[in-house]
């Protein structure tokens, strides 16, 4: 590290170091990564890929939550996981999502977060539950919707 910009670029990716952290505790606390059910190398790379890209959705939907609230739900949910959570938030006597941030909380509910003045955001654990209770609420509701069509 000969210059002050090279200094700076070491603080940078050093900072980073936070956000991998956070992702990786995804990889092996939700995904359990380590605990391969598949015993060939084709099937445990691509259980990784898959379990890359729900770590890294989990980790934005955190983040973007805080920074961007005022996104609309679109950005990271599909229209079937705005519709379950809009029924989801009627049932629950709550709002409808007509923000990212509202559709992050509501899945943070769903997840177990308890919303309160003073509560912090919802984390990555919590939303982590929250991410896998929706796919299966989403699963339901496309089945009942099969059903009545």
């Amino acid at each position: 590290m000969d210059t002050p910009e090279a200094c700076r670029r070491v603080v940078e990716y050093y900072a980073r170091r936070w956000r991998i952290e956070d992702w990786h505790r995804i990889l092996k606390s939700g995904c359990k990564v380590e605990e391969p059910a598949n015993r060939s190398a084709e099937r445990i790379a691509r259980a990784g890929a898959i379990n890359l890209v729900i770590a890294w959705r989990i980790l934005l939907m955190t983040l973007l939550g805080r920074e961007h609230p005022d996104l609309p739900p679109d950005v990271l949910f599909s229209e079937l996981e705005i519709q379950v959570l809009k029924a989801f938030a009627a049932q629950q006597g709550l709002a409808a999502p007509d923000t990212l941030a509202e559709a992050i909380r509501i899945v943070a509910q769903i997840g177990g977060y308890i919303h309160r003045a003073r509560a912090p955001p919802p984390g990555t654990r919590v939303m982590w539950r929250g991410c896998t209770t929706l796919a299966g609420m989403c699963l339901g509701y496309a089945l009942a919707m099969e059903q009545t069509t």
